[in-house]
């Protein structure tokens, strides 16, 4: 008999071999089986926890800057992840809420990154007291260190139904925003104060020396509704007062302006007899001389 390499070759294997060849191939299927199921199972483990995971990342990032929030996470996917019921700050006073947020993610060069945001139905509450402003547990995020100015991050933002309110050591503004476009080109929609009180407050709308009100500046069409409501309730009662006074509208009116410029606060706008605008301040406001 050849033992020549080739006939070796075409020999079968002997019985020991094959049985051999069978064991350690079907143990060697065991553990690629094995561990794929155990691929398998790490995937839905961490599919499953992928929200305890960001849930511990958010609230290690918001622990490292002293931020106090709760929220509640509603998804998390690759392509979108939605929060709701946020609140930072107190929860009895809090400094901002929102009602959900939906955060788009966009591949840059294969890394996942905020694309885009929507704030759905935000509040947000602050203070300018003695000068310095503040919005409470959102201080640390938004004044710095750095010397640096606070700068909004690069994102695509839209809000939905946004309010906002400042109180002042004099009064309270506030205001209300809803819109879409780069965070820091500026938003495309509405911005205006939500009535007469927040507009005058914050110096979006003053009083007029013949007793009316008036948009300060372009304004919009929100504030321009404001002003002409306003106008409108006045003349209705200047009317009915100049009436019982026997003495004309037009003369009511002007005392009645001259009075309201009187008491005035200060930040807030008037008109000068010349005709521009002045803003209030400690100081007694610029009379009319034809005023009573």
């Amino acid at each position: 008999m050849s033992t020549e390499p080739e006939d070796l070759a075409k020999e079968p294997p002997a019985q020991d071999d094959r049985a051999a060849t069978r064991v350690g191939r079907s143990r060697l299927t065991v553990v690629l089986y094995a561990l794929a199921a155990l691929l398998v199972l790490a995937l839905a483990i961490a599919w499953i926890s992928r929200e305890r995971i960001a849930d511990n990342l958010i609230s290690s990032e918001l622990g490292k800057r002293g931020i106090p929030a709760s929220y509640q996470i509603e998804s998390i996917g690759p392509r979108e992840q939605v929060l709701s019921n946020l609140v930072i700050g107190d929860p009895k006073r809090p400094d901002f809420t929102a009602e959900r947020i939906v955060v788009s993610i966009r591949q840059r060069l294969g890394v996942p990154g905020i694309g885009a945001v929507r704030l759905v139905r935000p509040r947000l509450y602050g203070t300018f007291l003695k000068g310095e402003l503040s919005f409470g547990a959102l201080d640390p995020l938004i004044f710095t260190d750095s010397g640096e100015p606070f700068r909004l991050p690069d994102i695509d933002l839209t809000i939905e139904d946004g309010r906002g309110l400042i109180e002042s050591d004099y009064s309270a503004a506030g205001l209300k925003i809803a819109g879409s476009g780069n965070s820091r080109g500026g938003l495309a929609g509405p911005a205006a104060a939500s009535d007469y009180a927040s507009a005058k407050a914050a110096g979006l709308i003053g009083e007029k020396v013949g007793g009316y009100v008036a948009v300060v500046g372009a304004g919009n069409a929100e504030l321009r509704r404001i002003a002409d409501d306003t106008n409108i309730k006045r003349k209705a009662v200047y009317s009915s007062k100049a009436q019982e006074q026997h003495v004309t509208i037009e003369e009511y009116a002007f005392a009645t302006g001259c009075n309201l410029i009187a008491k005035t606060s200060p930040g807030e706008k008037y008109q000068a007899p010349d005709g521009s605008w002045k803003t209030r301040t400690s100081a007694p406001p610029v009379r009319d001389a034809r005023c009573p």
